[in-house]
């Protein structure tokens, strides 16, 4: 048990003090709370003696736009750092990431409109309450100060999970680019600590090998190119596994 005890700390330390999980938390949680500062102020603008309407409080397309627009800068970073990490695995450095390529832009609109749906979601619930109850602004004002949506809870699961995601989206780019200079090599899944917590088990896909553009199978039969990209929420939820790559002959069997 202290063995597992210190596994999980290891590995709550990696992803929370790794750089790009650092300052996409900070930027998430500024942006959920500048949201927060518009639905309030908003708030303050509805008259007093009818219902909220909470498509006046928050526009969802509009928020998801700038949400992305903020975000796309810390995605390429993290994208050129999984290229990079690929290079140094695989000795391959005249290998140069396309800085024209539109996955940063595409993943931070990917993830960016999840959040503001999810967030729309929970204001509609706050003021559909609110309105039942017979309250006031005042009331739903009090409820958005104390949603979890703004957290920095939240802002934290959001980082840990889109961190890693993007860093990997990053290596399965230099392994294309590596593969398609006829470089040999074969791509490892490598289990985070708490990958034995959950149904999915993948703590015993660790150490299981690829080669580059295939598919990683988990134990129930679901696969994946990589982490968080099976077409299952079970098996993609709270993932924190990544992937590494070796140089290598032949493809070892799994």
């Amino acid at each position: 048990e202290l063995h597992r005890a210190g596994a999980h700390w290891q590995d709550w330390a990696r992803t929370t003090l790794d750089p790009h999980t650092k300052r996409l938390q900070a930027r998430v949680y500024l942006l959920l709370q500048e949201q927060k500062d518009r639905v309030l102020s908003a708030l303050g603008s509805v008259r007093a003696e009818r219902a909220i309407d909470p498509g006046e409080l928050f526009n969802a397309e509009r928020e998801a736009a700038a949400f992305a627009k903020a975000l796309e800068g810390l995605y390429a970073d993290a994208l050129q750092a999984g290229y990079d990490r690929v290079k140094l695995e695989i000795d391959a450095p005249s290998l140069v990431f396309d800085t024209r390529d539109e996955v940063a832009a595409r993943l931070a609109s990917e993830v960016s409109d999840q959040i503001t749906t999810n967030t729309a979601k929970q204001i509609a619930k706050i003021v559909d309450q609110t309105n039942k109850a017979g309250g006031t602004r005042l009331d739903a004002q009090a409820a958005i100060e104390d949603a979890t949506g703004f957290s920095r809870g939240r802002s934290a699961t959001i980082a840990r999970t889109e961190g890693g995601h993007t860093v990997n989206a990053g290596s399965q780019r230099a392994q294309e680019a590596a593969t398609a200079r006829g470089i040999v090599f074969v791509v490892v899944w490598d289990a985070s600590a708490n990958s034995g917590d959950f149904d999915r088990r993948h703590d015993l896909m660790d150490g299981q090998e690829i080669e580059p553009g295939g598919e990683f199978t988990a134990p129930d039969g679901s696969v994946a190119k990589g982490p968080c990209q099976f077409n299952t929420a079970k098996q993609n939820a709270n993932c924190r596994c990544g992937t590494r790559s070796k140089r290598a002959k032949t493809v070892a069997t799994t």
